[in-house]
């Protein structure tokens, strides 16, 4: 298991999949007109892809992690493309 990682790593797997449904929660959330059940299911059956850059990386057991430090002198972007472009 993994419930031993520390508070300084996070999985690369898990922090995508957070950064998608908050950006499809948003989406949701700022919906114009009142908003039906249809608009719903097209913003979550349209999945974006997010992704960090300039973030150091960790392996560990087979499993990617974020190395979350405060203190990093790199450079970090976040990228999204959503509807065939780059946000």
């Amino acid at each position: 298991m993994d419930m031993d990682i520390g508070l300084g790593v996070i999985k690369v797997r898990g922090m995508n999949r957070f950064l998608s449904w908050y950006w499809q929660w948003t989406l949701i959330e700022n919906i114009n007109q009142e908003g039906n059940l249809n608009d719903i299911e097209k913003i979550l059956l349209d999945k974006p892809i997010i992704e960090f850059a300039g973030i150091n990386l960790d392996l560990r057991s087979y499993r990617t992690y974020y190395k979350l430090n405060i203190h990093q002198q790199s450079t970090m972007h976040l990228t999204a493309f959503v509807k065939n472009s780059v946000n």
